[in-house]
């Protein structure tokens, strides 16, 4: 079958100390090389005589909603060390039909580098459920580019797209008690992860967390279930703990006293009722942000209290 020259998304892998993270339920990536060029103009010129790159800090993010498969391996603190290859790929449609078979098929790779979550959001009316963005930095092996794109590569040996979870907003609790009227939550893992050149060389090598700031906000419709909290700072008081609970096939969700939802949560940090908004005839909401003062941990096997 003729190619339609067009290319759709596929599973990506990234191979870790302890295996190899085969997301097959993938819902999108951007890979980009990031390169900072100057261009120089010899005096007495008008035009362009010599374009170089300085240097490049490439990135890929992508998203998916199978939480289950990508908190098993990757930490919602420490991120996950890619010691092998990280290939995204993209899979070759073909003309009056679905797919190309065969060598056919592209992929974007590098050698090794550094993932870790960048955020999750739910919302009450939100049908995709809950959405996890990530960012995988790629470290220079010395020779070969950060990414490199292959081309005319076969798929037959590897893992097809496949669904393994979907989750949706949950319960929030501070303590032991549910806050009331949750109407969407978005955390923000807060990693800041810098990845360095050294020695002259175009593109990054190594690389650390240098900063870890996580924000969880919430937003109630029940105004009044944070009544006992200022506007100006509120102590984490033992734990805050914000579930997602999983979906079920042609059904709606698993029950709560299975150990398959999941848990982000924190020990420690400031709470703050920080915005109250109202528009014309609609509900007002509140939003609570908490700002932790320790690692924010992420579960994918936890039970719903």
């Amino acid at each position: 079958m003729a190619s339609a020259e067009r290319f759709s998304l596929f599973p990506c892998a990234f191979v870790h100390a302890g295996g190899t993270l085969n997301l097959t339920q993938m819902d999108g990536f951007d890979v980009k090389g990031n390169s900072r060029k100057n261009a120089i103009i010899p005096g007495g010129a008008v035009d362009r005589a010599h374009i170089g790159i300085a240097s490049a800090a490439p990135s890929a993010t992508f998203n998916t909603r199978d939480l289950t498969t990508l908190f098993t391996d990757v930490s919602g603190s420490a991120g996950l060390a890619i010691s092998g290859a990280a290939t995204f790929r993209l899979q070759e449609r073909s003309n009056s039909s679905t797919f190309e078979t065969g060598a056919t098929h592209e992929t974007f790779t590098a050698a090794s580098g550094f993932l870790y979550p960048t955020s999750i959001s739910a919302s009450q009316d939100g049908e995709d459920g809950a959405s996890c963005s990530c960012e995988f930095v790629p470290h220079w092996d010395g020779s070969t580019n950060p990414f490199v794109h292959n081309t005319g590569v076969n798929f037959d040996a590897v893992n097809a797209p496949a669904f393994v979870s979907r989750f949706f907003l949950g319960p929030v609790y501070s303590n032991t008690t549910q806050i009331a009227g949750v109407v969407s939550i978005n955390v923000d893992f807060g990693i800041t992860y810098d990845a360095r050149p050294f020695n002259g060389a175009p593109y990054a090598s190594l690389g650390a967390i240098i900063k870890r700031e996580p924000t969880l906000s919430i937003t109630v419709a029940k105004i009044d279930t944070l009544s006992a909290l200022t506007m100006f700072g509120n102590a984490v008081d033992t734990s805050f703990s914000i579930y997602l609970q999983k979906g079920v096939a042609s059904g709606t969700r698993v029950a709560g006293v299975t150990s398959t939802h999941c848990k982000i949560s924190c020990t420690a940090g400031d709470m703050t009722n920080d915005s109250v908004s109202v528009t014309g005839n609609d509900d007002g909401t509140a939003t609570l942000t908490v700002m932790p003062t320790t690692v924010v941990a992420v579960s994918v096997a936890s039970a719903i209290p």
